[in-house]
């Protein structure tokens, strides 16, 4: 049986009280993830966890909605496969 791996995409900062993009290793503020506002419009919040398969369908949604660009998209797909093998 295959093991279900999840991520959590912001995290808290170890070191200040914001938060991290596990995705992008860089504060969420400072990260090319979705604003929040952007999260809620799927009914999910970045400080979730999510299962790998959940969070590709999420970010294929938000990348045929506009909701992301395709320069972003791009970007996460690799960071995906990487962090998580043949997954995505």
């Amino acid at each position: 049986m295959a093991e279900i791996k999840f991520i959590t995409p912001w995290v808290h900062c170890e070191n200040c009280d914001d938060y991290m993009c596990s995705l992008h290793d860089v504060h969420a503020a400072d990260c090319p993830c979705p604003g929040i506002e952007d999260w809620y419009i799927y009914d999910r919040s970045p400080y979730d966890q999510f299962s790998v398969e959940e969070l590709t369908e999420i970010i294929l949604d938000m990348a045929q909605t506009d909701v992301i660009d395709n320069e972003f998209f791009m970007e996460i797909s690799p960071l995906l496969v990487g962090t998580f093998g043949d997954a995505f």
